[in-house]
């Protein structure tokens, strides 16, 4: 199940192989959302809780391996120039978990428009951020949240406004 507030990987559904595209569900945006508004205890910001930004930048490096190297993701960024395309996602995944610098790239759906990337895309992506979080020693709530949080920016990615997504 889609909805507009967010994706991500039912994980009770594909365990942690990726052999094919995993189910789309709605995240637990809404209980994040809900514990945030909790003002007598605010929590850690999700950049904080997974290290700050050097614990970031090399949760962004292992993943984009994983991306990379995905034979049905590759193709997306083919002609991307990866060192830009790590960078950018550095800083999106850290202004994204409540870090102090802004993302300064394009927009997600400028980004993304046309390049047909579809739900099934973004689901083995998020699978695939999932598996790097879990591998990085954090899993159930807190990786739930980050990529929860990331998969927000989903209605830009998949419907980025091109004929194809």
């Amino acid at each position: 199940m889609v909805d507009e507030i967010g994706w991500y990987r039912n994980r009770s559904g594909g365990g942690s192989g990726h052999k094919g595209p995993s189910t789309l569900v709605a995240g637990p945006v809404r209980r994040l959302a809900a514990d945030m508004t909790d003002a007598s205890n605010p929590p850690e910001s999700l950049f904080d809780q997974i290290g700050g930004q050097d614990a970031i930048d090399e949760m962004v490096d292992q993943f984009y391996e994983r991306v990379l190297a995905d034979p049905e993701l590759s193709p997306f960024f083919a002609s991307a120039d990866r060192t830009r395309l790590i960078r950018m996602q550095q800083e999106f995944f850290g202004a994204a978990l409540g870090g102090p610098t802004g993302y300064s790239g394009t927009s997600l759906r400028d980004a993304h428009a046309g390049r047909g990337i579809g739900a099934a895309d973004l689901a083995r992506f998020t699978g695939h951020l999932l598996d790097t979080l879990q591998q990085r020693g954090f899993s159930g709530d807190a990786a739930d949240q980050v990529v929860s949080r990331i998969a927000m920016a989903g209605d830009d990615i998949v419907g980025g406004g091109g004929e194809d997504g």
